[in-house]
């Protein structure tokens, strides 16, 4: 059987991203973007072609990945129906499976996925879950999917199983046909699945293993995560890891990496290259990216330091530091309510999101920039560029260039 062609997903502008300025797409991770991550799955199943839906700020750096055939660039993206029709010169009657650009799934996953397609006219990867999950769910019966019930309220979920975005057409063109025909609408994708759903059988294919996707900042953590299970010790010839150093389990120290005396960094861990892991610090279950500096004294556990952030005498905990970011001395990201409820995200209007994890800290965008010994409260999320004063407790959302003073 023909292998398909993957139509990828990467046109949407991310609004749950906020404070992050970063495009979901282009978020590094251990050195790589994360739509480089989602392409290097791919490839690595023997996938051969993707044709993929850009927008403004991704489209270049897309097009240069080998596995990149062609693009189409979004200019309004209003929904997955825009990514489809954007590329629908490129598909032609190979069959096509539609794979979003933010979805991390194993190797194995989609293989298996792969090899099941034959003599399907559609198929759905779906995997169990056990806590309310934010997007779509499958509602099914008698084993095969009968339509997508998105972002259903806790406890009315039709299922227990979720849809992820790998999605099979044997029969691409009377799908694109089935999109125009829903019209410029924010369901459309699904209105034109559930046509399909109506007079075809669409299968199930139930996934196991790990899964990780970038919608709400936090879930930096949890595709981190995914990450760093699967990493091996590994020190690049060209690091500096000082004798007096304790580097422990699975820890990656990449090209020109600096690890202190008495310094410590515990697996499983990144230390990207440039990064300087300072005297008496601490990594543990983190990512430390590019050129970033964990100064004399800090403690980062669980948590993503991204490019260019200089930490010094800090603890940051199950938190996100985009990058370019600044602490400063003995500024610390409290990570735990005292009533030990679920952390929930703060937003700019008033309204929370649910983490569901009992620790979480902060969300710092890019440049920020807090004076000595800020405390910033769970849950808090500070946007780009803003500046908080010396001695601020910071319980709420720091705006774009606020200063608080």
């Amino acid at each position: 059987m023909k292998k398909p062609l993957i139509v990828l997903l990467a046109g949407g502008v991310g609004n749950n991203f906020f404070p992050l300025a970063t495009d979901k797409t282009l978020f590094p991770i251990m050195g790589k973007l994360m739509v480089e991550h989602v392409l290097d799955v791919l490839s690595a199943t023997g996938i051969e072609e993707v044709v993929a839906a850009t927008n403004p700020q991704n489209d270049s750096v897309i097009k240069r990945h080998p596995l990149v055939k062609r693009t189409a660039l979004l200019e309004k993206p209003t929904g997955m129906h825009a990514g489809i029709l954007a590329v629908k010169d490129y598909i032609t009657d190979q069959s096509i499976v539609v794979v979003n650009a933010v979805d991390l799934i194993e190797k194995e996953g989609l293989s298996s996925f792969f090899a099941a397609i034959s003599n399907q006219y559609a198929m759905i990867l779906g995997k169990k879950v056990n806590a309310h999950q934010a997007g779509g769910y499958l509602e099914m019966c008698d084993g095969k999917v009968k339509s997508i019930v998105e972002k259903p309220e806790k406890g009315k979920e039709p299922s227990d199983i979720v849809n992820l975005i790998v999605h099979y057409f044997s029969q691409p063109k009377k799908f694109i046909s089935l999109l125009e025909g829903a019209g410029d609408v924010d369901d459309a994708y699904e209105q034109a699945f559930s046509q399909i759903m109506q007079n075809h059988d669409v299968a199930l294919h139930t996934y196991e293993g790990a899964w990780s996707k970038l919608k709400y900042p936090f879930h930096v953590l949890d595709v981190m995560g995914q990450l760093l299970s699967g990493v091996e010790r590994s020190i690049a010839p060209t690091a500096h890891v000082s004798e007096h150093a304790v580097i422990e389990g699975a820890v990656v120290i990449a090209d020109n990496a600096i690890v202190d005396e008495f310094a410590v960094v515990k697996g499983p861990a990144y230390i990207g290259n440039g990064a300087r892991v300072g005297n008496h610090a601490l990594v543990r279950q983190s990512v430390v990216e590019k050129a970033a500096i964990v100064g004399f004294g800090s403690e980062v556990v669980r948590s993503y330091v991204g490019p260019g952030c200089m930490l010094h005498h800090n603890y940051v905990g199950d938190s996100v530091l985009e990058k370019n970011v600044n602490p400063s001395w003995g500024t610390t990201t409290a990570n735990y309510r005292l009533d030990k409820k679920h952390v929930m995200l703060k937003l700019p209007d008033g309204k929370t999101i649910d983490t569901q994890r009992e620790k979480f800290g902060c969300i710092m965008a890019e440049g920020v920039f807090c004076g000595v010994n800020c405390s910033i409260m769970p849950g808090v999320t500070i946007k780009k560029n803003a500046q908080i004063y010396p001695g601020k407790v910071i319980p709420n959302v720091v705006k774009e260039d606020e200063v608080v003073k």
